[in-house]
């Protein structure tokens, strides 16, 4: 296949979106002056010739997506002022990214042999990140849509919105970060200049983007004694197995170093490269108004959601003993005796008095959508008696034993629930202040800091959410279920740990799921409540 120069491709159309990926915000007030140099750009195999820019030709033949791109002087120059993007349709994000890029021309495809493509940096000052917090990255950016250019089903991924498909993109980035914010981030990244190979899937471009996951496969910290010439960031597809690896040089290209996890990539349609670079600045936090908004609303969602929950074990235990009226599916939802709607009323005066402002650095559900979302998350700790509520519950008639242990354990589940909601609760209010851990300057900071990052569970640093859902969970399990299949949500799960292990990762989908609802997020719930993306979480209708 021909390198394209004229035709802006299916790859290069979304460059735009997914430079908004794994950046964090900055203000748009005074953004800083920054100025990246590109040398040369190549691509060899693939393609029935070689593809090389020298940059010497006065021609800017890339196609630009943001920022100001300019060739001059024999390079490629990425510079300020970059455009600036209001992420919050993205991130949920306060202020603006200030970015420079350049959308790649050279197309590349499964099936059409290896290639190797690599991007030759200037590494003199002022052109270099040496001060924090700067990044430059080169991207290959690959839309998952069949070779019709329809989108492609991911098991445990939301169905793209007409006109829209995933994408992913492995982003080989040189960055320099500030102490103060690889300390905020808790060693998700390294401190000082250090090199990142990172996966990113996102969801473009008829429709608002939305980071479904990004996947570190390695970084690695250097040393700007060692940068003797010219940086070259290479990525080189074998395509026999469908493999990426990442590689970079600190001397011009004299030698490499390939210290990353390679990464698996089908190129079902082309793909393509862009090349970026950008400085980092912190945007505004929160302000008290905002974040006296933001915690009530949570806490009342949780008291909301933590009311439904009882609700649930209360009908289960009933229907068990023969006592109610109607199906226990029903009595879930009845609110016999206003329990769930008194919390509801709480929440209206509680967003009546604190939210008057509105909240712009997390965008709250309505107070419809927060107690729905809530209510949902209640509803969730039904989960262990399988699809059918009524047929999974086992009657005190049939066995007294196993009917108590249904009972124990729905408690238990309710328990825990509420501790995850609790921390995470205790942990957005802190990142809000910036009390314990770094403030956080947008909303996807608080995602990171009190959510997690990618497959971890829920942050639980004093383990109080480990004691509810895991410790006393398999004790209630332990003591009380001496027939443990007991639980038609957990087919064949006969021991302790089996059940233990089935049943906890329910609870922290639901409770993740009703997070994202509630503050419209979008953390990877899948990834995150058995450390798999393997749709074992799908959010809620």
């Amino acid at each position: 296949m021909l390198p394209r120069i004229t035709e802006r491709s299916l790859s290069t159309r979304v460059a735009a979106v997914l430079l908004l990926t794994w950046l964090p915000a900055q203000s748009a007030a005074d953004p800083p002056e920054f100025d990246h140099r590109v040398d040369r750009f190549e691509v060899q195999g693939n393609l029935p010739v070689s593809f090389v820019d020298e940059f010497d030709d006065g021609v800017l033949d890339w196609t630009v997506d943001a920022g100001t791109v300019v060739e001059a002087g024999g390079f490629l120059e990425l510079t300020s002022p970059g455009s600036q993007h209001d992420l919050r349709p993205f991130r949920n994000a306060v202020g603006y990214q200030s970015v420079a890029a350049s959308a790649g021309l050279v197309e590349v495809e499964t099936g059409q042999g290896d290639f190797s493509a690599s991007s030759v940096w200037v590494s003199s000052a002022p052109h270099f990140p040496a001060e924090p917090d700067g990044r430059l990255c080169m991207a290959l950016v690959a839309p998952l849509v069949d070779m019709d250019g329809l989108p492609l089903e991911l098991p445990g991924r939301p169905e793209p919105a007409p006109g829209a498909f995933h994408v992913e993109r492995w982003n080989l980035c040189l960055t320099n970060l500030a102490d103060d914010r690889v300390a905020f981030r808790r060693g998700r990244r390294l401190a000082g200049p250090a090199l990142f190979f990172v996966r990113t899937l996102t969801t473009c471009c008829d429709a608002p983007g939305i980071e479904f996951g990004m996947q570190v496969l390695g970084n690695t910290a250097i040393e700007l004694g060692d940068v003797t010439g010219d940086i070259v960031l290479r990525l080189s597809y074998t395509d026999a197995d469908d493999r990426l690896d990442a590689s970079y040089s600190l001397d011009g290209g004299a030698t490499f170093e390939a210290p990353f996890a390679p990464a698996t990539v089908r190129l079902t349609r082309a793909g393509s490269f862009d090349l970026m670079g950008e400085p980092l600045l912190a945007a505004n936090p929160a302000s008290q108004a905002e974040q006296d908004c933001i915690n009530a609303a949570g806490k009342a969602a949780r008291r909301v959601a933590d009311a439904q929950a009882k609700e649930v074990s209360l009908c289960v235990n009933d229907g068990a003993k023969g006592k109610l009226s109607t199906t226990i599916e029903e009595c879930t939802t009845s609110d016999r005796k206003g329990r769930v709607a008194k919390q509801e009323e709480k929440l209206d005066d509680d967003l009546e008095r604190r939210c008057g402002e509105g909240s712009a650095f997390i965008a709250l559900a309505d107070a419809a959508g927060l107690k729905d979302a809530a209510k949902r998350t209640g509803l969730g700790v039904g989960r262990i008696f399988g699809e059918d509520l009524d047929a999974g519950v086992i009657p005190r008639s049939t066995s007294v034993v196993d009917s108590r242990c249904q009972f124990n354990v729905v408690k238990a589940v309710e328990k825990c629930q509420e501790a995850i909601w609790k921390e995470y609760n205790a942990c957005q209010k802190d990142s809000l202040q910036g009390k314990k851990i770094r403030q956080a300057a947008t909303s996807a900071d608080v995602v990171e800091a009190c959510l997690g990052f990618d497959t971890d569970p829920f942050p639980d640093p004093k383990e109080r959410i480990f004691d509810k859902c895991h410790l006393d969970l398999e004790s209630v399990i332990r003591r009380k279920c001496p027939d443990r299949d007991s639980f038609p949500g957990c087919p064949g799960a006969v021991f302790v740990r089996d059940v233990q292990s089935c049943i906890e990762p329910m609870i922290h989908c639901a409770v993740c799921n009703g997070i994202n609802a509630v503050n419209g997020f979008s953390r990877d719930c899948d990834a995150m409540d058995d450390g798999l993306a393997n749709g074992s979480c799908e959010p809620p209708l």
